[in-house]
């Protein structure tokens, strides 16, 4: 499930993941068929939770740029 794997690498356990990480995520829910506007959706709703720490949410936003 998408929602699972995005936030599986926003674990507040790990150290937040580069831009990079997140954005080799999104191609790869690309490439399994999901498109552009379902991705930035996934990423908006995990943008928007209020328990994500500073760095993560600058990760999604950084994404979400590209």
């Amino acid at each position: 499930m998408p929602a699972r794997r995005l936030q599986a690498a926003l674990r507040p356990d790990q150290p937040p993941p580069p831009v990079a990480t997140l954005v080799a995520l999104a191609h790869a829910l690309r490439d399994e068929g999901m498109n552009q506007a379902a991705l930035y959706r996934l990423f908006q709703a995990e943008h928007a939770r209020s328990d994500l720490d500073e760095p993560r949410l600058e990760a999604l936003a950084g994404t979400m740029d590209l």
